[in-house]
């Protein structure tokens, strides 16, 4: 599962995980985790750093097969590395940076029809692809939908939190 470094060290910037990932920001929350905009320095670039808290065996058990899966594909966000964080579990991801379709609705409203369309393409070729690994979503919402902006047409949608 990587470095297993149990320690968070507070440095003048932010602080740093496993010797490598410095917090800088927290960029969202959910009922397990938080996950901040980090730099790897293992790997020289930002980074989404999800901090999954261990609650029991059920929740170990998402996390250790979250960073096994390793699913390659355009539309979905998959861990590349993974690290000890005191009680919790560090999962550094592709950082996205064009936000979620939830903050898009909360923003615009209804999408127009060809706009939605694409996005829901995008999304079923991520759910196809997922579900002939064998593994179901559970989690397809709004929030999980994340979005990188693209030259032209709808965004680059990546699927998160398989």
């Amino acid at each position: 599962m990587g470095a297993d470094v149990r320690t968070i060290v507070t440095v003048d910037a932010g602080w740093v995980i496993g010797g490598r990932f410095r917090m800088l920001d927290r960029i969202g929350a959910g009922g397990t985790s938080r996950v901040w905009r980090a730099y790897d320095h293992g790997e020289g670039r930002y980074c989404a750093a999800k901090l999954v808290r261990q609650r029991g065996t059920t929740s170990m058990l998402r996390v250790v097969r979250e960073r096994a899966l390793r699913l390659a594909h355009p539309h979905v966000v998959t861990p590349y590395a993974s690290c000890m964080a005191g009680d919790d579990v560090l999962l550094a991801m592709d950082l996205v940076r064009g936000g979620s379709l939830e903050t898009l609705l909360g923003d615009y409203g209804r999408l127009p029809p060809a706009y939605a369309a694409e996005i829901l393409d995008q999304l079923l070729a991520a759910l196809s692809h997922i579900h002939r690994a064998g593994v179901v979503h559970r989690d397809v919402k709004p929030a999980n939908l994340l979005l990188e902006p693209s030259p032209g047409g709808a965004a680059h949608v990546r699927l998160a939190d398989s």
